[in-house]
């Protein structure tokens, strides 16, 4: 029942960004449909006849709407897979996707991955962060580590992003910020949360917009322009529950979604900071409303 409630919850996601994507594959002629949904079951299939026994998929990645709307309508795309092993199952295809080439699989990881995404941006590097405290820089074209990341206190690394100059790394209770040429410690945010779990740069602030999520349902904004971390949060969202994955969508992704580990989904504007729907139960605003907005905003990207 939950895995069907999951099921539902990233098909609501999907149609979100499909609709709100349409807007930019029709202006430039590339961009990705956002089914994430379908890019998952068919990833999850091609990779079982590469799993060894005892070993499941775990999640899928795919790159960010800013690095997507660059391919070509019919380009090849990378896609990872996180599995139990621990391991990462490299594969590549066109979205949306048919069908998938599996092309290597990562492995020698020390401890559990917490989390993995692509570099903002970008389609041929990707970050790691694990249990063990590391962080770790790969390139979609070998097995080999390109640079690693070491959190102070041998604390777990609960979930990493970068903007491709600083790669960002969450502990427990602090927000890491590493130099990405030289592994070097630069900075950290601390005393915003007590249980950290998720950081995502928004793909559409060229890496000056910081959110931050937790167990507690928080959700900090932090603006990073200027080099001093200190005074940098903007805003604070709370979903009162444990934040499970965020994304952002919209003409110029000025949406974020929040699904929770119950399968709770949220839409919010992100400038404003105010949620637009709940679908955990009684909606903020009117879900008419909402839907009617959505649909005008599609109807003016078509024309």
């Amino acid at each position: 029942q939950k895995q069907s409630s999951s099921r539902i919850s990233r098909c609501i996601m999907s149609w979100t960004n499909s609709s709100s994507s349409s807007s930019s594959s029709s202006s430039n002629g590339s961009g990705s449909n956002g089914d994430d949904a379908k890019t998952e079951l068919v990833a999850f299939e091609a990779i079982s006849g590469h799993l060894v026994k005892g070993e499941y998929a775990m999640r899928c990645v795919v790159p960010d709407p800013s690095a997507m709307s660059r391919l070509q309508s019919s380009a090849v795309s990378p896609l990872l897979v996180v599995t139990s092993e621990p391991s990462v199952h490299v594969m590549a295809g066109v979205l949306p996707l048919a069908q998938l080439s599996y092309v290597k699989k990562v492995k020698g990881f020390k401890a559990r991955i917490s989390d993995c995404c692509f570099v903002n941006g970008q389609l041929d590097a990707y970050l790691t962060a694990c249990e063990d405290g590391t962080c770790v820089l790969w390139s979609v074209k070998s097995t080999k580590p390109v640079r690693k990341f070491k959190i102070p206190g041998g604390k777990p690394a609960m979930s990493c992003c970068s903007n491709g100059k600083q790669v960002v790394v969450a502990g427990e209770e602090n927000i890491f910020f590493f130099d990405v040429n030289t592994s070097k410690l630069i900075g950290a945010l601390s005393d915003y949360h007590t249980d950290l779990n998720l950081v995502r740069y928004h793909p559409g602030s060229d890496g000056k917009v910081l959110f931050s999520a937790d167990d507690d349902g928080l959700i900090n904004q932090f603006n990073l322009v200027g080099n001093d971390l200190d005074d940098t949060l903007d805003g604070s969202m709370n979903v009162e529950q444990t934040v499970a994955r965020i994304g952002f969508f919209g003409a110029e992704l000025e949406y974020m979604y929040c699904l929770t580990n119950v399968e709770t989904l949220s839409l919010w504007h992100v400038v404003k900071g105010q949620v637009m729907l709940s679908m955990s139960g009684k909606p903020i605003c009117s879900p008419l409303l909402c839907c009617e907005a959505q649909q005008n905003e599609h109807q003016r990207s078509l024309s």
